[in-house]
């Protein structure tokens, strides 16, 4: 297929744009990671590194693992509310990939872009399959800022007070306002006689608001994330640092959704300065803070890794069906359910 000058020349801005943003995180990340390892002892945080043991460290990969097992579930219980029906092993594998791409693509769009087309969804259900993924991310951090704003509320940190909870709050309320709010929207501006009609309507099915899903994909995030904070309790326990249960319940989140900004290379600089501005403060020595984000990025790498190279290598068999949930007009009035006995 030839591919028209016009479109190739519209298609150029876009790929200098991907780029410049993909330079300009790279040299976020770089300066902090400049300015953050200056600060610190480099010998001080080899040894903090040096005191994990191999057993913690296999735990530690191994909890970060299950969270992306369960977090690629929850996501197909999503992509099933548009209608696309995959195996959990396309699933998983498509997940997988997606991680790759985003550890090593330099950001988290192309990765997600990676992961809605990794399962082969039909031409009809591109912008739907991106969706469920943006719908993923969205609904995740809105459980990630509750989780926060709740422990905040039992345990305060001293630098942030009253601001944190609000801040917590906000970004909740903002999202789950989005996530009812956002699909009708959509619908209004591209309605049923639209060219683009019956696409934003599968668009609005990722975005689910039937009880059943919607508690199903949350009790699944509650898991993620609490999974997420047992592995820092992990670390504070290796590392021996002053650090609470409670106090980690209210940090944590705020250190992964600022280091989910598209900021910088997957929070890479970002995540350090949070764990130095929230830890150093109730005792927690600057290079054992430092020595938190090291972990994480290496064990994110390695998982990553090793996930995306195996997904890349396992064949799925055959071509799952696709089940396109019915749309208004498709759907029968309900006198005419019960006259046919559905």
């Amino acid at each position: 297929m030839t591919v028209e000058p016009s479109n190739m020349q519209d298609a150029r801005p876009d790929a200098k744009r991907s780029k410049l943003k993909a330079v300009v995180r790279l040299a976020v990340s770089a300066l902090l990671v400049l300015i953050i390892y200056s600060t610190v002892d480099v010998s001080v945080l080899w040894r903090t590194l040096s005191s994990i043991s191999i057993a913690t460290a296999l735990a530690f990969a191994a909890l970060y693992t299950l969270g992306q097992i369960l977090s690629a579930f929850k996501w197909s219980v999503l992509t099933r509310e548009i209608g696309l029906v995959r195996s959990y092993r396309e699933i998983l594998r498509a997940y997988f990939v997606g991680m790759f791409v985003n550890t090593f693509g330099l950001g988290t769009v192309g990765g997600d872009v990676a992961r809605s087309l990794a399962i082969k969804p039909p031409a009809g259900l591109r912008a739907a399959s991106l969706a469920t993924v943006v719908a993923d991310r969205l609904h995740g951090l809105a459980v990630l800022a509750s989780i926060g704003a709740v422990a905040i509320l039992y345990e305060t940190p001293d630098v942030l007070g009253m601001v944190g909870v609000l801040g917590a709050a906000a970004v909740a309320l903002f999202v789950a306002l989005g996530w009812l709010i956002g699909p009708k929207i959509l619908t209004r501006i591209f309605p049923e006689d639209h060219q683009f009609g019956a696409a934003a309507r599968r668009v609005a099915l990722a975005f689910p608001r039937k009880r059943g899903p919607v508690l199903l994909v949350t009790a699944i995030s509650l898991v993620f994330h609490c999974i997420q904070i047992s592995m820092h309790i992990m670390l504070a326990k290796a590392f021996g640092a002053p650090l609470t249960i409670a106090y980690l319940f209210a940090t944590v989140p705020l250190v992964n959704i600022a280091s989910s900004l598209p900021l910088s290379v997957n929070g890479l600089g970002i995540r350090e300065a949070m764990y130095i501005f929230l830890f150093v403060p109730v005792g927690v020595p600057q290079e054992t803070a430092v020595a938190f984000g090291a972990v994480w990025i290496l064990a994110v790498t390695a998982v990553s890794a090793v996930g995306g190279l195996i997904a890349a290598n396992i064949e799925v068999e055959g071509q799952t069906e696709v089940q396109l949930a019915p749309t208004a007009e498709e759907t029968p009035p309900r006198e005419h359910r019960h006259a046919a006995g559905v």
